[in-house]
C-alpha cells in the first residue's frame, strides 16, 4: 500500500526507495573523456521530446569510451556481471513510468550531464482517501532528488517515477551511467546500503531545493 516492492529502511529519508549517495573518488579525465564519447554519438540521434533512450556502450564503443567506462566501474567495485548491465540512458524529460523488467534490481545511477539546468526525479504513488458518501479521492505521495552532473544515485526502477528540467531550456539533455544491482528481498537490500555505505553519513541531501 506504500508503494514500495520491498521494505524502504530507516536510513533512507524519503519515503521511497530512492537516495543520493557520496559517489566513490573518480577520475575526472576518465568521466570527461566518457561524457565526451556519449554526447558525440548522442549528436547524431533525434532525440524526441519525451523519449527515453537506452544505450549499449557496444553502440558507442572505442577505447578511450571503454578505458573510462573501465574506471568508473572500479571506483564503484562492481562485479563481472554488474559490469555486464551498464546501460546509458537518456532523454530531454521522461514520462511518469515504472520499469517492471528490471524488477529484483536496483539501478546504481552516476548523472554523466544535465545541461544548463538540474533535473528533478520524483518517485510517487498514489493513496485512496475515503470520504464516504462524498465518495473518494487520490492523494499522490511523492519523494524527490534534484539530480546534477557528478551525483550518484541508488533507486527503484519498479516505482513509478519521473525526470524533468527543474527549468526549460533549449539543450536539456539528462544523460545517465546505469548498472544493476541485485535488489530481490530484504537481505540484498541490506547489503546494498551496506555495500555503498549508506547510513546518515553516506546520505548526501535529498531534496536540496525550497521553492
Amino acid at each position: 500500500m506504500n508503494g514500495n516492492r520491498l521494505t524502504v529502511p530507516d536510513c533512507v529519508p524519503l519515503r521511497h526507495f530512492i537516495f543520493k549517495m557520496n559517489p566513490p573518488e573518480f577520475n575526472e579525465a576518465s568521466v570527461s573523456m566518457l561524457t565526451e564519447a556519449v554526447m558525440t554519438y548522442l549528436r547524431n540521434i533525434d532525440i524526441g521530446p519525451a523519449d527515453v533512450l537506452g544505450i549499449s556502450p557496444a553502440e558507442i564503443g572505442g577505447d578511450a569510451f571503454y578505458s573510462a567506462l573501465d574506471h568508473i566501474e572500479s571506483a564503484f567495485n562492481l562485479s563481472k556481471s554488474e559490469r555486464k548491465t551498464a546501460t546509458i540512458i537518456a532523454c530531454e524529460w521522461a514520462p511518469i513510468h515504472t520499469d517492471q523488467s528490471y524488477a529484483g534490481k536496483s539501478l546504481l545511477t552516476l548523472v554523466l550531464h544535465t545541461g544548463r539546468h538540474p533535473y528533478v526525479m520524483q518517485t510517487m504513488h498514489a493513496e485512496a482517501i475515503d470520504y464516504g458518501y462524498a465518495g473518494a479521492a487520490l492523494s499522490a505521495k511523492t519523494s524527490n532528488v534534484l539530480l546534477q552532473k557528478g551525483d550518484a544515485l541508488i533507486f527503484d526502477p519498479t516505482t513509478p517515477h519521473t525526470a524533468v528540467p527543474r527549468f526549460s531550456a533549449t539543450g536539456q539533455i539528462l544523460v545517465l551511467l546505469q548498472f544493476e544491482i541485485d535488489d530481490g528481498d530484504e537481505r540484498q537490500r541490506q547489503q546494498i546500503l551496506d555495500r555503498f555505505s549508506i547510513d546518515d553519513a553516506g546520505i548526501v541531501g535529498m531534496l536540496v531545493f525550497r521553492d
